[in-house]
């Protein structure tokens, strides 16, 4: 790991920086560029695209650029990403809780989208990345501006984070207090916008979610990278819902 990557980094586990980096800007254009005609449609709403999605990992080029560039193989491209303004898939998020127990589903959405043929973006609910190891960050390049409303990361602001019980044996997200209490849009959080060239870094164990643009497009990529030092490394815990409950080992 060298300076190109340190400066990128915030200063602990819990918090995030947004930095400008127009080396890096540089290499995902070009990285970009090279996987235009790769993109596919993931995503859409009464038949409108809304996100296309290429996976330029899978060139055997583009990973190696951003480690050469980071000095680490520790690394990794995950993808790139054009979102595309909708009212219906902006407002996506407040259907439901089906990543996090304890969020209120806004009902008036609810009916407002039931009769919409909708593709489910599931990033776009409140998440963990419990399937990644503690010490894992999200770096976001965003490769156009992006404004409020137009597709920043959301993060929880100030940072809401899983809480392992060792009596109960159970993972803590909301207290009791706040179980229930608010719809994903009440949630305490943050929308990170920057200009072309910013780079969102936040370790993903952080309660965050994609947002869709409600006006504009974002066009970004996203990478994975694992870093050394015990201050970015996120306390360990046991939360799954869709799959058995993972072991602290295993984490």
């Amino acid at each position: 790991m060298n300076n190109n990557l340190e400066r990128l980094l915030p200063k602990d586990w819990k918090s995030y920086k947004v930095s400008h980096d127009k080396d890096l800007l540089k290499i995902c254009q070009d990285i970009w560029e090279r996987n235009e005609d790769n993109f596919t449609a993931r995503c859409k709403v009464d038949g409108f695209v809304y996100r296309k999605v290429a996976n330029p990992g899978l060139d055997g080029i583009s990973n190696e650029k951003i480690q050469d560039y980071f000095g680490t193989r520790k690394v990794m491209i995950s993808q790139a990403e054009h979102h595309f303004a909708n009212p219906i898939s902006s407002k996506y998020h407040l259907l439901g809780d089906n990543r996090v127990r304890g969020i209120k589903k806004d009902m008036m959405v609810w009916e407002e989208l039931e009769n919409h043929t909708l593709d489910y973006y599931i990033s776009s609910f409140w998440h963990f990345d419990y399937g990644l190891p503690l010490n894992n960050f999200s770096l976001i390049v965003y490769l156009s501006d992006v404004d409020k409303g137009m597709g920043g990361t959301i993060l929880s602001e100030p940072p809401i984070v899983p809480t392992y019980n060792d009596k109960t044996e159970k993972t803590v997200i909301f207290d009791d207090d706040t179980y229930n209490k608010w719809t994903s849009e009440e949630i305490p959080q943050i929308e990170v916008t920057g200009s072309t060239g910013s780079v969102v870094c936040f370790n993903s164990h952080r309660l965050h979610r994609a947002s869709l643009p409600s006006c504009g497009y974002r066009k970004s990529i996203s990478m994975w990278v694992e870093l050394p030092s015990e201050e970015h490394r996120a306390n360990p815990y046991v939360y799954s819902q869709s799959q058995p409950p993972r072991t602290l080992e295993s984490l």
